[in-house]
């Protein structure tokens, strides 16, 4: 792709995601995946008006793993100036969530280690840095994944209301149909 047909915000959205890969090339997260930090940067020709200049901050295997998927740490929006890293807390809720009991190898130390470097990082580059946090996780019991939450009686009735209405609904069309095939 020529440089010159890439517009500002996409040029400077690869700028940023070169930079921040180059910084942090040799930062390591050991586990029984080893794993590395890569921003995803698609070069793109334009981001119109930089709406589209969001990129996701990863971590990804050091080397291929059959079954083994990237974590989306968070993402750099260059059209914004914005930035979003998750805490270590919201990481091992995301994976206790999706993964249950199944163990979560990135040490807090390491992690937490790397977040204030790239939040360091992406601010001198005047970007504002949003850290996302979630209620810590309790890790000490066999079953130390977090509480699925039981619906609230709130959420449980707009959805039920849905149901009678949109069968409500099927139900006239059908009676519509039935009565109009007839006729």
């Amino acid at each position: 792709m020529n440089q010159n047909s890439r517009t500002e915000f996409a040029s400077r959205a690869l700028l940023v995601s070169d930079i921040f890969n180059v910084k942090f090339k040799k930062t390591r997260f050991s586990g029984s995946t080893p794993r590395v930090v890569m921003v995803d940067a698609e070069e793109k020709e334009s981001t119109g008006g930089g709406k589209m200049a969001r990129e996701s901050v990863l971590l990804v295997p050091e080397r291929a793993a059959p079954g083994v998927a990237n974590i989306v740490v968070g993402f750099i929006d260059v059209g914004t100036s914005a930035a979003e890293l998750r805490s270590y807390n919201a990481l091992l809720a995301r994976h206790r969530q999706r993964f249950g009991d199944m163990a979560f190898d990135i040490k807090q130390e390491e992690y937490d280690a790397f977040v204030q470097q790239a939040k360091a990082f992406l601010e001198a580059e005047k970007i504002t840095v949003n850290l996302v946090d979630a209620k810590p996780v309790d890790m000490s019991g066999p079953s130390a994944a977090a509480p699925v939450a039981a619906p609230s009686k709130g959420s449980v009735v707009p959805v039920v209301i849905g149901l009678v209405i949109g069968l409500a609904v099927l139900g006239g069309i059908a009676a519509f149909m039935v009565m109009n095939k007839g006729g």
